[in-house]
């Protein structure tokens, strides 16, 4: 009753201190994107500067010239618009790996949005054209096109780029590993010149046709934007382990997060009506929601911006994962897991200096000062955006597919990252049953080290304690738990962290008996059952033949 209490209590404290803060209820934003569009949209209205009207006329003139001019164009962004690759190398998938050393890029988005050239006209369509035309035109602009390719067989062993789930039309015959295209006798698939430069790299096939075609003239994003940018930049890096700005630090931090989302928010939607007791689907009338947005005097982003910031961001990536080759492990968006990385550190240098570069650059056209892209930490360290930093060097790691993996840090201690399972709940129970743990410690001694009751600090500080002392002895024994990490690991209910949530919408009325006893009876007209879930972690047979055959050496 206490937490339910405390649980009200802290939602409507935060409503009141947004109401102090906006105004009042009406001028809350629905997400915390709304406060993200509501600073990014005055900086590039120029509101509360010098020549206010000026800046605002001249955007909107932008914004007039950036427009979707049909049905067939939007859907074409759509197709085209991607999400981070996430994937591990099927050469390394289900192995054991020692000195595994991860790498991951500063802002990854919030760089491309800054140091990238994207689609600043009007769409042009060309329709179909040679691959001589189509990689002039990609050189030299952005190019949203689809290519249907026959015949089509992946040349790079340690990963495939191509998504399954992207591909408007894929021949039955298809080879795929664990959603990724390894060959097929054809598909088409709509996408950009970043992603024509890693599709390029990797496959080879008999014919290919280019379809479709529209360019738009490059440029940087506009200076207010880019600004507003910018300035979360700076108090998410400025802010970052300062005791008394906690509360900015975090609000800079998702305010920069949420900058890249903002311009991918779908335009055409339909709409859920709630009308006499029931609720109805209206489909959307697309022309006259892309007549809404293109003459909107309120916009101030353009739909494709977001297309391509995901797009250069997968180079960027793939770019690392080619150099890397056969010593690559896992990747996920904007970091790469690897072996051997001795052999790659100029190549990371030599990276990290083009980036800098693409930001210097960026920062001379539009004349701001370079320090505004090269804040400090408030220990003094300048952190470059987009850089590769590396994150240490992992004693025991295992990938077995996207967000899964469990590793080791040089110390001894273990963790996970499993899509489903919560580690703080999931982890006792797997030191428990498959460690040599069980013989040196109690349960409940090790499930109070992974507690995260803030009352129980003292207790909990003892039980880390206990475990550190172990591992550091060289007492605690991880290969059993490494080599149970593969397909049919199972984690009973009650320790995943995760429920399960069955929704009531009928009304019932049901006899209630509580702790004391005493009996009531109930009446609701909808309700939510919780309840514990217990978690399997399989992976597809075709997965894991295809695993097998890479690794020994028969496909």
């Amino acid at each position: 009753i206490g937490y339910q209490i405390g649980d009200v209590q802290v939602v409507c404290s935060y409503i009141q201190e947004k109401i102090e803060s906006d105004g009042d209820i009406s001028k809350i934003p629905l997400t915390n994107t709304g406060y993200v569009r509501e600073y990014c949209r005055a900086s590039c209205f120029g509101q509360g500067r010098e020549h206010a009207q000026k800046i605002l006329n001249t955007y909107r003139a932008l914004m007039k010239n950036l427009v979707i001019t049909s049905e067939q164009e939007y859907d074409q962004l759509k197709a085209a618009f991607a999400g981070g690759y996430t994937h591990a190398s099927p050469l390394h998938s289900g192995l054991v790996l020692e000195d595994v050393t991860s790498i991951d890029r500063t802002s990854a988005y919030p760089f491309e949005m800054l140091a990238r050239k994207f689609p600043m006209s009007k769409g042009t369509y060309l329709g179909k054209l040679s691959r001589e035309k189509a990689e002039f035109f990609m050189r030299n602009y952005c190019c949203l096109f689809t290519i249907k390719v026959t015949n089509i067989s992946s040349i790079f062993e340690p990963d495939n780029y191509i998504s399954i789930s992207r591909c408007t039309r894929l021949s039955d015959d298809y080879i795929d590993q664990n959603g990724r295209l390894v060959e097929a006798s054809e598909i088409m698939i709509t996408i950009t010149e970043q992603d024509w430069e890693i599709i390029n790299r990797t496959y080879e096939w008999d014919d290919i046709e280019f379809l479709s075609f529209r360019i738009y003239e490059r440029g940087y994003l506009p200076r207010d934007l880019i600004m507003a940018v910018l300035h979360f930049y700076n108090g998410k890096t400025s802010l970052k382990g300062v005791a008394d700005k906690i509360i900015e630090y975090m609000v800079s931090k998702n305010m920069l997060n949420a900058s890249f989302g903002m311009m991918v928010t779908s335009i055409i939607r339909d709409e859920n009506v709630y009308e006499n007791d029931e609720w109805e689907t209206i489909k959307a009338d697309v022309n006259s929601q892309l007549t809404g947005y293109n003459k909107n005097f309120q916009r101030f982003l353009f739909y494709a911006w977001g297309v391509w910031v995901t797009a250069y961001a997968r180079n960027s990536l793939w770019k690392g994962i080619l150099e890397f080759g056969e010593d690559y492990v896992y990747a996920d968006t904007d970091s790469i897991k690897a072996i051997n990385f001795e052999k790659h550190k100029n190549w990371v240098t030599i990276a990290n200096f083009n980036c800098q570069t693409l930001i210097q650059n960026m920062c001379i056209y539009h004349k701001i000062p370079i320090s505004y892209a090269r804040p400090k930490t408030s220990y003094g360290v300048i952190k470059d955006l987009g850089v590769w930093e590396n994150e240490g060097t992992y004693k025991t790691f295992k990938a077995i597919g996207a967000k899964r993996y469990f590793y080791e840090y040089q110390d001894g201690t273990v963790t996970f990252t499993v899509a489903g399972l919560n580690k703080n709940a999931a982890m006792p129970y797997l030191l428990w049953k498959y460690t040599n743990i069980s013989r040196l410690m109690t349960f409940d001694e090790v499930k109070m080290a992974y507690n995260q009751d803030s009352r129980q600090k003292n207790k909990k500080k003892e039980a880390m304690n206990k475990i550190g002392e172990l591992r550091l002895s060289g007492k605690l024994d991880y290969s059993l738990l490494f080599g149970n990490f593969r397909d049919g690991l199972h984690v009973p209910a009650g320790y995943t962290g995760k429920l399960t949530m069955t929704y009531l919408d009928e009304p019932y009325t049901v006899e209630c008996t509580d702790y004391l006893g005493q009996t009531v009876t109930i009446s609701e007209l909808s309700a939510t059952h919780a309840e514990p879930q217990e978690y399997w972690l399989s992976q597809h047979e075709s997965y894991l033949r295809f695993i097998e055959g890479i690794q020994d050496g028969s496909l």
